[in-house]
Formats: structure tokens, sequence, C-alpha cells
């Protein structure tokens, strides 16, 4: 996987190696994308998804930020 770093997450998505990094950056878009203000407010909305919709939204939104 070309530039992977040290703390990334390697994931394959239909069949396409990704690595997944948490920048501030992207903690801070997430955090906007969710409506959610600091980590304790994105860690109950994360302990909280399931198999529903809205779920899959997050969950998407998380991928994208990453």
């Amino acid at each position: 996987m070309v530039g992977f770093r040290k703390g990334d997450i390697p994931i394959v998505i239909a069949g396409n190696p990704y690595a997944l990094r948490l920048s501030m950056g992207a903690l801070a878009e997430i955090d906007h994308r969710l409506v959610v203000s600091g980590p304790l407010e994105l860690a109950e909305k994360l302990k909280n998804l399931s198999a529903n919709a809205l779920s899959a939204d997050t969950a998407f939104v998380l991928l994208e930020c990453l």
C-alpha cells in the first residue's frame, strides 16, 4: 500500500486497498458533518450505531473523512 504510515489502518473495499488515517482535519470534519461537538458526543453516537439507514450514513461519513 503506497503512502502507508504508522497509525494508518488498512482496509480493502471492493478489492481496492485504502489506508484510513485519523488526522485533526478529519476529526474536525467528522464533528462538523455528524453535528457533534467533541469526542464525548462522537463516542456516544458511535456506541449507538445499529443496522439502519441513519447508522449507514454515519459510517459512510466516517469512511469519507478518514
